[in-house]
């Protein structure tokens, strides 16, 4: 039989190999960096041809509402962000900027 303590620490181990970022609310989140950045990557790409088309805007990944409620959201979106934004297809960083600051061509 498995105690307490033993599940325990099997658990803070697997929760020390993902990566995370501190909320506003002090809280922390905890992600695998594959399948979010998958998400983060298919919900940008999603969007920009929804928008181009007229389409209604996709349901938002958990991991981006994340990102919003983090105590610095532009450090936590940086991991997703491509090596080089010149040459990238999309930067999921445009997902930060207010309405007003965001044109068509970004996207």
């Amino acid at each position: 039989m498995l105690s307490r303590a033993w599940v325990r620490r099997a658990e803070q181990r697997a929760f020390q190999k993902r990566d995370g970022f501190p909320l506003a609310d002090g809280g922390f989140y905890r992600y695998d960096a594959v399948p979010a950045g998958a998400q983060v990557w298919a919900y940008c790409a999603n969007l920009m041809t929804r928008v181009k088309r007229g389409d209604e805007v996709p349901e938002e990944p958990e991991i981006i509402t994340m990102i919003r409620a983090a105590k610095d959201p532009y450090a936590a979106i940086e991991p997703f962000r491509p090596d080089n934004p010149e040459r990238a297809f999309v930067d999921p960083i445009i997902l930060l900027q207010d309405a007003s600051e965001t044109s068509e061509d970004a996207l």
